[in-house]
């Protein structure tokens, strides 16, 4: 951050530069008995003038002095010339912690100079260039003598801790810091920098909780004592008056604590330590929702529309929308739909649904991928051995069955589909062959610390990548600066980035460590065990694939960036086959585990729920066998049709003594008859394998079923009148009425919505209203947790689509309502509102029939079969 947008710029006191240039300080570096960014080298100066006047302090802003660099190298450089410091140059232990010695004593006194402004880093307002380099030659000319005057003052300098010593020329008084308060008012500003905080509100806690952390230890350690009214006032600016910037990012900054622990000054946050990751992680609402392991709403929603595609036989538009979500996900997978699709509703998934997270998971990480070259998933043998072949609707086979119609007691092949339970078993084999060529096609983990450089970090020589240095902490890289001799040798130099600079690598990092997570082994093996627990795949293949438990998320083994799985002891020490994780990799180990451990606790949680679920009922697997029939020809009966097609069904049963399993076959459609009428022969398979019709279920009976339960649900309970308002179903927009809640909440999101674009609620915002309360309806959604606008694709803009969610989109389970937002904000609230007043009319009717129905027809939902 430049100098100017802040009000405390963090100055070393001996120059970055001198650690880099000058020979004894490089080398005392090197033997770590001096540190360039420790806090004994940093103190925190005005950026303004007037500031610094005000304070007493020398200002800290744009080039330092050169008087200041001078008096700094010549000292360094007597110094080198002595019999110690040229032994520390041949980096003799004894000789060089004898120099550190003087040059951190040197550092101290310079230090105090700054604080007290008897020591200048730049101008000051009220001096001229030559006044202030008259005031640092005068310094530097006895400094023994500059500690001998100020010898308390050093000795409280000494005893400060990291922060206060970094906070010294703030914290030096009660009126300096009244006078920083004023500012931070008066001020648009940050307090400082914070370079490793992209947040500017979060810049600014860190800045004001460091500052109040320093002025708590020295008021601790009887160096400082304020007033009541600069107490107060400090209260008031660096506590109560703090920028809101959330629960997560809000930990990271509570100094309440007196002494909080393993706490880094802001000033320093450019190194890349587990701590610094952490934080930076804990700011990803992905990794605190524990969602990196979880299928996204945008994968699942492209998934259900290529699925469409493929059952309207549309490849074409299939392949272009899996080519769209390729390019969008970088090479990852999609899917997740089975799981999405059973979350709040009953426990039907369409066969379609699991055969095409199967197919989509087969081809992760397949940029030019075939979507219809699926023989690997699509052609599945069941238990017994028998072909099967998906169809893009249902799986099918070849089977012996006689036409009573057309040939009686002549047994021909046909194309039989798979009955539900059939459809289940051969979707679990296909989800395993789909999970095991995910997992080996996926590519290792990339490492987090080795990060390209910016396109203007470069020069005529080469742009290398930054790379952590294990040691240091430290993002560094070596880079070329020219030529020289004969034969062009290169000349190289040793880059550190800044702290600012650092503070976008480590994001970068952490953003790596969050995508090997989210792309990764572990997630596509959680996204099959997420798949399996809720089409209860485990009926058919009991033990899960060898490939997914090696794959599978676990806190302790953990595949590196070198592509080798390390294993973790109860002391944290990370190691394959016995050789130790060191330096990055330990680092890297380290930090994954801690990132992704929320999102295994959320696939823990979610996986147990789903198999908590209760076995099905007769009634629930018969109506899902039924469901499937219809399905697999395309067609989505009615709630009321499905009441009727089981009352028809169960009375063909019953009139042909029909027990034990069987398999159903609609007649193919004919003209005016395509849809939910049309006639349903019942199979039975003999003990020759040949299934043989045993009853049909007409037409006729059929249409009058459905004419009995609509008759049914039609009958008033009370005699006829002019019309009114139903008083047990209030108007929604007022309280008391069944569905006030819901309403609320969908309002509470629109509103949302116009805020997020800076609207005012209007009449678009009641339309959208409205049209989203019959969504949700239409749904079966008992609440609304969010209401959010897609966001752009590569052929559709953002804010295309609107979404209902029920749940939270990044951690599953969730339930998903879409509509064009076009349609949502221009149906007229009257139309919607008359929609809604007819679904809830309907609602009733529909109890009021399955009441009578259920009593009328106690054993109708026994026997519907499957192969």
């Amino acid at each position: 951050m430049a100098a100017g947008q802040v009000i405390l710029q963090s100055h070393h006191v001996l120059e970055q530069n001198l650690f880099r240039d000058h020979p004894l300080l490089k080398r005392l570096d090197e033997l770590k008995l001096i540190e360039k960014d420790s806090s004994a080298n940093r103190i925190y100066l005005p950026v303004e003038g007037e500031l610094a006047e005000d304070i007493e302090a020398s200002p800290h802003r744009g080039r330092t002095r050169s008087s200041y660099t001078d008096g700094v190298t010549s000292f360094l450089d007597d110094l080198r010339r002595t019999d110690d410091g040229m032994a520390a140059m041949r980096k003799e232990p004894a000789a060089a912690a004898r120099i550190a010695a003087r040059v951190t004593e040197f550092q101290e006194t310079l230090k105090l100079g700054l604080i007290n402004g008897d020591a200048l880093a730049t101008t000051p307002d009220a001096l001229t260039k030559d006044q202030a380099n008259a005031r640092n030659v005068r310094f530097y000319s006895d400094p023994q003598t500059y500690r001998a005057e100020h010898a308390v003052q050093l000795r409280m300098l000494r005893s400060m801790g990291p922060v206060e010593s970094e906070w010294a020329a703030v914290t030096h008084s009660d009126a300096r810091i009244g006078r920083i308060i004023d500012e931070i008012h008066s001020s648009p500003r940050n307090l400082v920098a914070g370079p490793g905080e992209r947040d500017a509100f979060a810049r600014e806690v860190a800045g004001r909780m460091e500052m109040r952390l320093a002025i708590s230890q020295a008021e601790q350690a009887g160096r400082l004592t304020l007033s009541d009214a600069t107490n107060a006032r400090v209260r008031h600016a660096l506590v109560d008056d703090l920028p809101s910037i959330g629960p997560a990012r809000g930990g990271i900054y509570d100094l309440t604590a007196p002494s909080p622990t393993q706490y880094k000054p802001v000033s320093q946050r450019g190194f890349v330590t587990m701590d610094l990751l952490i934080g930076e992680a804990s700011a990803s609402q992905l990794v605190r929702s524990g969602g990196l392991l979880a299928s996204g709403a945008d994968a699942i929603l492209t998934t259900r529309r290529i699925s469409e595609h493929l059952q309207q036989g549309n490849g074409t538009a299939a392949q272009s929308e899996f080519n769209h979500a390729v390019a969008r996900s970088g090479g990852g997978w999609l899917g997740g739909m089975a799981t999405a699709s059973v979350i709040g509703t009953s426990s039907f998934v369409p066969a379609a649904v699991v055969a095409a997270d199967a197919l989509f998971m087969s081809k992760a990480f397949d940029k030019g991928a075939d979507l219809l070259d699926n023989r690997a998933v699509y052609h599945q043998k069941d238990n017994a051995g028998v072909q099967w072949k998906f169809d893009g609707n249902n799986w099918q086979r070849q089977a012996r069955m006689e036409d009573s119609a057309a040939s009686p007691g002549v047994a021909t092949e046909h194309s039989v589909g798979a009955s539900y339970e059939k459809a289940r078993e051969l979707g679990a084999k296909a989800s395993v062959s789909a999970v095991e060529l995910a997992l080996g096609k996926a590519s290792p983990p990339q490492n987090p610390f080795s990060i390209p450089a910016r396109a203007d970090e470069g020069s005529g020589f080469g742009n290398p990548d930054w790379h952590r240095d294990a040691q240091t902490e430290q993002w560094t890289r070596v880079i070329k600066t020219g030529v020289a001799g004969a034969n062009d040798r290169g000349i190289y130099e040793a880059q550190t980035a800044t702290p600012e600079r650092a503070a976008e690598l480590n994001q970068q990092a952490v953003q790596r460590i969050e995508d090997n997570i989210a792309h990764g082994k572990a997630a596509i093996a959680a996204s099959y065990l997420e798949n399996r627990a809720a089409t209860r795949a485990s009926d058919f293949v009991p033990v899960v694939p060898e490939a997914v438990e090696a794959a599978r998320a676990r806190p302790d083994a953990i595949l590196g960036s070198d592509n080798v799985l390390y294993q973790r002891d109860e002391a944290g020490t990370w190691s394959h086959e016995g050789r130790v994780a060191q330096g990055n990799m330990a680092l890297e180990l380290e930090a994954t585990r801690t990132i992704q451990q929320p999102s295994i606790d959320v696939l823990d949680q979610t996986i147990a729920a789903l198999s908590a679920r209760p076995a099905l009922t007769n009634a629930e697997m018969n109506q899902n066998e039924l469901r499937h029939t219809y399905a697999a020809a395309g067609i989505t009966p009615s709630s009321q049709w499905m009441e009727a097609i089981e009352l028809a069904t169960a009375r063909t049963r019953a009139q042909h003594s029909i027990t034990g399993a069987t398999m159903q076959q609609l007649a193919p459609p004919t003209e005016g008859n395509a849809g939910e009428s049309r006639a349903i022969t019942h199979y039975q398979t003999g003990a020759d394998g040949v299934a043989r019709p045993v009853a049909t279920t007409t037409t006729e009976e059929l249409r009058a079923a459905w004419q009995e339960v609509r008759a049914l649900a039609a009958q008033p309970t009370q005699q006829p009148g002019p019309q009114q308002p139903d008083p047990l179903q209030p108007d929604p927009l007022q309280p008391g009425g069944a569905d006030y809640a819901l309403h609320q909440q969908i309002r509470a999101g629109v509103a949302a919505l116009d805020a997020q674009h800076g609207r005012a609620p209007d009449a678009v915002s009641d339309r959208m209203t409205a049209s989203l309360l019959v969504l949700a309806k239409q749904n079966d959604l008992s609440r609304v947790d969010q209401v959010a606008l897609s966001a752009a694709t590569g052929h559709q803009p953002a804010g295309h689509t609107v979404f209902l969610v029920k749940g939270d989109v990044s951690s599953p389970p969730f339930t998903l309502a879409t509509m064009t937002t076009d349609r949502a904000v221009t149906t007229p609230v009257e139309v919607s509102m008359q929609r809604y007043q007819q679904m809830n009319q309907e609602a009733q009717q529909q109890s009021a029939a399955r009441q009578v129905e259920q009593q009328a027809q106690d054993g109708r939902v026994q026997g519907v079969g499957r192969e």
